[in-house]
């Protein structure tokens, strides 16, 4: 082991390259921190991502301990957890990967004793904000109960966030704006906007053949509210608009985890398919035309669209899709709130091939200069600069 810094990595979703957008933003933190600190990582699983597709040899090879446990109701002996697995091990900070592992983080700080390690919060979004149009997003399905269990949970997260929140050095956030809006309501915290980013592939996919209808591709969790709402309403108001503007059939396709009902309902419409769990989304991407953002509801940044630049590929998307990111319509991305619009936009890019290779160049471009990992390690290393200059080690007792 170096002599380098030890730093207690919580996370509740595992890192990784790819999967959901926590998975990444997890991974692209981890991959940061591994470059300064001996990571030790404690997998809390509470999404049930990490039985699904993938395994833990990437974070593996990045931490110097990782311990996997499936939290349940857990949480209550975290402290006892903590000693179990870390016992005598010393740590200068403490990462927490959103607000559901800041109770594990206090208790891991203040098990630690004096002087405490330096910790961090990785929010990721503003949780309060995202509950709120949640619940407008179930009523407005139908979905009454889900909108009334989402607005009771709602009081929860602002009483977790009054609780812990003021208590770390340092609060991160995907977006700018929710940098802002956190920092109206605790003027006293340090906020830093620390971006997404995405792990580039190996190798860049070339277009499939053309022997097959024009292809548009939708890629998210297809149980996440936003996502699934996006896919629905494509499917139900924009892809019929799209079929009448256009000459021939239209293909489009879901990719995504655990995909709802109400998601493999949508195969009733002409040319749609739903993928489900998809283990590499490289071969759809080369098989795409067009990347579809169709969201009316979110938080943070979108993944999603940052994968899509990274495999060239042209974006279509909502101005909610392209939220807390700092893109220009019809340069990196073409931006459509209405069907009509939106219709057009795809049929734009599925037909001219000079504009779609002005996207994508510009994208990609874009992607480099914004959200590259050098750009998150930059962050990582101003961060903790406090422990990185000077170590306070502390233990956990066994």
């Amino acid at each position: 082991m170096t002599d380098r810094p030890n730093l207690l990595f919580l996370t509740p979703t595992l890192p990784h390259t790819t999967g959901t957008g926590s998975s990444i933003r997890a991974g692209v933190t981890v991959d940061a921190l591994a470059r300064h600190f001996n990571v030790y990582v404690f997998h809390a699983e509470l999404w049930g991502w990490h039985d699904m597709i993938f395994n833990a040899d990437f974070v593996r090879q990045r931490a110097a301990r990782y311990v996997y446990h499936k939290l349940h109701d857990s949480e209550l002996r975290m402290p006892e957890l903590l000693r179990e697995h870390f016992a005598g091990v010393r740590f200068q900070a403490i990462h927490t990967f959103r607000l559901v592992m800041a109770r594990a983080a206090i208790s891991a700080w203040v098990q630690a004793g004096r002087p405490h390690p330096y910790a961090v919060i990785d929010l990721d979004d503003d949780e309060c904000l995202r509950s709120e149009h949640f619940h407008k997003l179930w009523e407005e399905a139908g979905e009454t109960g889900r909108a009334a269990r989402e607005r009771e949970e709602l009081p929860r997260l602002r009483m977790w966030e009054r609780m812990f929140v003021p208590r770390f050095q340092a609060i991160c956030l995907a977006a700018r704006e929710d940098c802002e809006r956190m920092r109206r309501r605790y003027p006293d915290g340090r906020f830093e906007h620390l971006p997404n980013a995405i792990f580039p592939p190996a190798n860049l996919p070339a277009l499939a053949a053309s022997n097959r209808p024009p292809t548009l591709l939708f890629v998210g969790k297809l149980d996440y509210l936003p996502n699934e709402d996006g896919a629905d309403y494509f499917c139900t108001q924009i892809l019929p608009v799209l079929l009448r503007k256009s000459s021939g059939p239209v293909r489009v396709r879901l990719a995504g985890a655990k995909p709802t009902d109400r998601i493999l309902r949508l195969i009733r419409h002409p040319g749609v398919e739903v993928l489900g769990d998809v283990p590499d989304l490289a071969p759809y991407y080369s098989d795409a035309d067009v990347v579809i953002v169709p969201l009316r509801a979110g938080s943070g940044t979108r993944i999603k669209i940052l994968e899509a630049f990274s495999f060239r590929r042209p974006v279509v998307s909502t101005t909610t899709g392209a939220a807390g990111l700092d893109l220009t319509a019809g340069r990196e991305l073409l931006i459509a709130d209405e069907p009509e619009l939106f219709a057009s936009a795809c049929l734009r890019l599925i037909t001219d091939a000079r504009l779609r290779a002005n996207i994508t160049a510009a994208a990609s471009a874009w992607l480099q200069a914004r959200h590259s990992i050098d750009s998150v390690d930059a962050v990582v290393q101003s961060l903790y600069e406090p422990v990185l200059k000077a170590e306070c080690p502390v233990r956990l007792e066994p």
